[in-house]
């Protein structure tokens, strides 16, 4: 059974985390009402937990146990008086030879005891409080520029590096950009002109390759739905970490190549061929320089918002050469040339569009 100074520091903690009853109410009330120290005491810890914006979960589970921790010292060193006194000052016997005196928790004021509880609560709270702050901050500091279906978009970074996005595209980095690193993370495609720093490369993120260099011109295109991840360098050189092999080691590109990685196998094969087709979507064109059906397709996908299916396998083997303004020119408009070679037909129904 319960003596009186546990029932009442249960009856301060039932209060102050909302879970007393009428009764417990009327209890803690007649025990602050019996001297003026029991009732400032209760006041002060009162105020300082309803002040506190950030008591949660995690400072109501700390109360508990520094209230638990608390009462147990209280009942260890023999309890407090209603009237504030010590009651284990009391029960101490004044003769040396039969117990000598001793330092003990409760030879401290009654106030600095409360205050000590206090402060853990505060802590708890405080803790609480940084948590959610930094969780906040990590989400606002994280700007994102999006290039909408079907459309493009160019922004310049605080360095003054410059990136086209190519449809349907999107990067991120952080408000300290350019500060402690220039990290940027990438879905989809987009041209990067990077501006020189040799102190802070410059490292563009996807899910499948990563891209760093110092100052040079690069494409870096890996749509989620994409089967491959495709890198073509225009100026300088970079270093790319293929993330879909562990074991790889990083592979340094020059100027004029192209580095294709396969999402299937993880392989990443660098050739030497790439041109101003690989790009042209920058200046809204379109170049068949002899490029698959497949290539086409893809493109058309992202540049006009619209899944494009090649049907068959007699397209396979198809080559196509031309050149197209996709800001000026319509998605029919350029099926309408292509069919008119002879090699293919093409169905449109809403935003799929059937090649055969």
């Amino acid at each position: 059974m319960k003596n009186k100074q546990e029932e009442i520091a249960d009856l301060i903690f039932r209060s102050l985390t909302g879970e007393a009853t009428p009764q417990d109410d009327e209890e803690l009330k007649r025990w602050t009402s019996e001297s003026p120290e029991n009732e400032r005491h209760f006041r002060q810890l009162k105020d300082l937990w309803t002040s506190t914006e950030a008591v949660g979960s995690m400072a109501r589970y700390d109360a508990e146990a520094a209230f638990e921790r608390f009462s147990e010292r209280v009942m260890a060193d023999g309890g407090f008086s209603q009237d504030g006194t010590d009651a284990a000052e009391e029960s101490i016997s004044t003769d040396d030879d039969v117990l000598p005196k001793q330092k003990s928790w409760f030879y401290v004021p009654v106030w600095m005891r409360w205050a000590a509880v206090i402060l853990i609560i505060a802590g708890c709270c405080w803790q609480f409080y940084k948590h959610g702050q930094q969780s906040v901050e990590r989400q606002l500091a994280q700007i994102c520029v999006e290039a909408p279906a079907g459309s493009q978009t160019i922004t310049t970074l605080p360095d003054g590096t410059r990136i086209t996005l190519n449809a349907g595209s999107r990067i991120t980095y952080s408000q300290s950009f350019g500060i402690k690193d220039r990290n940027v993370a990438l879905t989809g495609e987009g041209y990067f002109e990077v501006a020189h720093n040799g102190d802070k490369p410059f490292t563009v993120t996807t899910a499948s390759i990563s891209v760093r260099d110092i100052g040079t011109k690069f494409s870096l295109a890996d749509y989620p739905n994409d089967n491959e991840a495709q890198v073509v360098l225009t100026d300088g050189s970079v270093e790319l970490d293929n993330k879909l092999c562990s074991d790889c080691s990083n592979v340094v590109m020059k100027k004029g190549q192209r580095a294709v990685l396969s999402k299937e196998s993880g392989k990443l094969v660098v050739t030497g061929d790439a041109n101003e087709s690989d790009i042209a979507w920058t200046t809204h064109q379109l170049i068949l320089d002899g490029k698959s059906i497949y290539a086409i397709a893809k493109e058309l996908g992202h540049g006009y918002n619209v899944k494009v299916t090649v049907s068959g396998d007699r397209l396979a083997t198809c080559h196509f050469f031309g050149r197209f303004d996709t800001s000026t020119q319509s998605l029919q408009e350029i099926l309408t040339a292509l069919s008119s070679t002879g090699k293919l037909r093409y169905k449109i129904n809403g935003r799929n569009v059937t090649l055969y």
